[in-house]
This record gives structure tokens, sequence and C-alpha cells, in this order.
């Protein structure tokens, strides 16, 4: 199922391209096409696989599938907006490796996290049920405050980001790159 993350990492990127174009449709639909194919995949190859040889991996192979039509689904729009895709990596361009760079400390921060909230559950007399307790409110808070950023985050950045690029004030008066530094 690894290469199903860079199905999904695909996916995404496609879907803010869309997004930044005002196309909120086909993005919004496209998790609902991995589920689709996710699940139709893995009820049509249950009872094939066993005659494959195989009892378990009929699951990974929908989550496969559905991965593809969730990025496949918004390729089309995509290219009717005029995008073509020319792959290149460049390690040497400094974006990316700030890229890199922020996901190594966000992935080590993560990683804190988790060993505090470990190594505080093993504290005798009880503690250890609060500790948690605090771990999954921490928990529950973040992906609270996920679901409502997300969602008017993907309506409004477009219009911020055009805002910011040709440099226009903003209600309070103030010029962005100004208001932004």
């Amino acid at each position: 199922m690894f290469p199903f993350l860079a199905l999904v990492a695909v996916a995404t990127a496609l879907m803010g391209m869309l997004n930044s174009l005002h196309r909120f449709f086909i993005p919004a639909v496209s998790p609902a096409m991995f589920n689709v194919g996710s699940i139709v995949c893995t009820l049509g190859l249950a009872p094939v696989m066993p005659l494959l040889g195989s009892r378990s991996s009929w699951p990974g192979i929908g989550v496969l599938v559905g991965g593809f039509l969730q990025m496949a689904v918004q390729w089309p729009a995509l290219r009717r907006e005029g995008y073509r895709y020319r792959p290149v990596l460049d390690f040497r361009d400094e974006g990316l490796r700030r890229v890199l760079v922020l996901m190594d400390q966000g992935w080590s921060a993560w990683r804190l996290f988790r060993s505090i909230c470990s190594s505080t559950a093993s504290w005798p007399r009880g503690r250890h049920q609060r500790s948690l307790g605090a771990e999954l409110r921490v928990q529950a808070d973040v992906h609270a405050h996920r679901i409502f950023g997300v969602s008017i985050a993907t309506a409004v950045v477009p219009t911020l980001s055009r805002h910011a690029a040709r440099n226009d004030a903003p209600a309070c008066g103030t010029p962005c790159r100004a208001a932004c530094a």
C-alpha cells in the first residue's frame, strides 16, 4: 500500500491547484471517489483473491485503486484549465529544501509529543489516566480545528493569495506586504 502515499500526495496537490482556480466541486468529490473505488474494488475482488492464492491482499488493492481514482478524477478538470505536467525534481531548489526541513521539524515535534505522553503514562498511582486523557483532548482539539480551518481556508486562501500577489490593500488599508511582514 506504500504507493498510496504518492497517489494521495498528488491528489492533494491537484486539489489545491483546482481550489486556487476557484474550482471546488471536483476536489470536494475526489475523496468520495477514493471511498467508492476502495469499497467497490474490495468487494469485487473478495471472491476472486482466494483463487489467486491470496486471502488478505484484496483490501490493500482496493485502497490503491481508490487512491488512483481520487487522483484521476481531478486530472481532466485541471487539463481543461490548461495545466500540463512536466516532471522536475531539483534538490538544489530552495523551496523544496525548505519543505523537507519543515517536514523533518514537524515529524520531530510529533515524536517528542508522543514520547512525553508515553512516558507520563507510565507514572505510578493513576496519574497515567489523566495524562492520557489530556493527550486525547489535545489531539481532539487539533482535529476539530483542522475540520473547520481546512473548510474555511479552502474557500478563502485562493482569493487572499490573489490579493497578496497583486499587493492589494486589505480592509484595514495596510498594503499586504507591509501587513504580512
